[in-house]
């Protein structure tokens, strides 16, 4: 086990002043790794809260910045229920917004495949969309075990949230399988698996706002996770410069012990790896060398990595790994229309009996409506013009 976060969070008055960070819970799962980040000791420049639509849940959050619908809905949640949940969340988008605002970033913890969080993370996103905020989004994915329709509920959430999210960090609870004996009791394994995640969290609250000596910035993170759907895992390892000479080889041993990481079996799967090194002004480059070196070689060689340092006095004698690894999925999440515009294209693969179609050469535009969110009706996307969805040939008069 990683040592507590509260060694990486003392208060330095001398440091100065950075961007606000906030750290949104949603639901039940998001509540309880908001009191998990909360009892690490959340820095100053992190603001932190939790929205939820079930009292016993709000009652049990130990911290500020309780966001409920304040209606006749806020008894036991949504059950379950999406569209309940939805309108549970849209009644509370004003106080989402009151949140957020005059935030640098905000980061929506939550889990797929159940009420509130599947339902209603969208909508947060696009509150932070709104005020021109990025958001990153941290989501804990069904166990297999637990059925096709809640992973396919799962599924549903993660495929409107890509419509507004920034970056999406997607972490199958499966995972929890790769490091952990099957002997763990099921509360000590949930309870570990809360504090990393709540750990990694606090890491990413840090990348966002903390000073960087070497690539690694927000925009990397959006190229690497984009529109693809990945399955993610996220980890971290401490050391201190008192455990040795070699306290580096010490933090990537714990960095490897990080039950949502997945252990060597998964790193070894990856596709696309960021690597931040958190270090004291004191952090040499010798240390920063042997670590990357120590990194690199745990992942295959085809991974596209991207690693960035950070330096900040409240961790001098200090050293912090965090690494987040994707696994791109074959098929990627794309809008409806994109179906329809390949249909064509999808006709060739049939036997030589049909008679070919005019191709549809003219590309879809949307115009104006570029970078609006989509509006559908009947799989159809009605921002672009009906001649270029229905591929109506125009008489040029030639």
């Amino acid at each position: 086990m990683n040592q507590s976060n509260s060694d990486l969070t003392s208060k330095n008055p001398t440091e100065s002043r950075r961007d606000i960070v906030a750290i949104l819970g949603i639901g039940g799962a998001g509540v309880k790794i908001l009191s998990k980040i909360i009892a690490a000791g959340a820095e100053d420049f992190i603001k932190t809260g939790i929205v939820d639509f079930d009292n016993a849940s709000l009652d049990s959050f130990d911290g500020p910045n309780k966001i409920s619908s304040g209606s006749q809905w806020t008894t036991k949640g949504c059950g379950g229920d999406i569209i309940v949940g939805e309108r549970m969340m849209a009644s509370a988008r004003g106080k989402i917004c009151d949140f957020a605002k005059g935030a640098s970033c905000l980061i929506g913890v939550c889990g797929m495949g159940g009420g509130t969080g599947t339902s209603g993370a969208h909508i947060i996103a696009r509150v932070a969309k709104g005020l021109g905020i990025p958001s990153i989004f941290v989501l804990s994915m069904p166990f297999s075990f637990e059925g096709h329709q809640k992973i396919q509920l799962a599924d549903k959430g993660l495929e409107n949230l890509l419509q507004d999210a920034d970056v999406i960090i997607p972490i199958h609870n499966d995972i929890l399988y790769s490091t952990m004996p099957a002997e763990t009791p099921f509360e000590e394994a949930f309870e570990k698996a809360d504090s990393e995640l709540a750990s990694a969290i606090l890491c990413l609250a840090e990348i966002v706002t903390a000073e960087k000596y070497l690539s690694g910035t927000f925009t990397d993170f959006k190229k690497m996770l984009g529109r693809k759907k990945t399955a993610c895992s996220l980890g971290s390892g401490f050391a201190q410069k008192n455990e040795g000479p070699d306290y580096c080889h010490v933090a990537v041993e714990r960095l490897m012990d990080s039950p949502l990481l997945g252990g060597i079996t998964e790193i070894k799967k990856t596709d696309a790896a960021a690597v931040i090194l958190s270090g004291g002004k004191d952090l040499s480059i010798g240390a920063m060398k042997k670590t990357f070196e120590k990194i690199r070689g745990l992942f295959p060689e085809t991974v596209d990595m991207t690693c960035s340092v950070t330096g900040s006095d409240k961790i001098t004698g200090k050293i912090r790994i965090t690494v987040l690894a994707a696994k791109y999925e074959q098929s990627l999440i794309q809008p409806n229309f994109d179906k329809e515009k390949n249909m064509v294209f999808e006709k060739l693969k049939e036997p030589a009996s049909y008679t070919q179609e005019e191709l549809p050469l003219m590309t879809l535009k949307k115009g104006i409506f570029t970078n609006t969110s989509d509006n559908y009706f009947d799989n159809q996307d009605l921002d672009v013009p009906t001649f270029q969805r229905k591929n109506i040939s125009i008489d040029m008069g030639k």
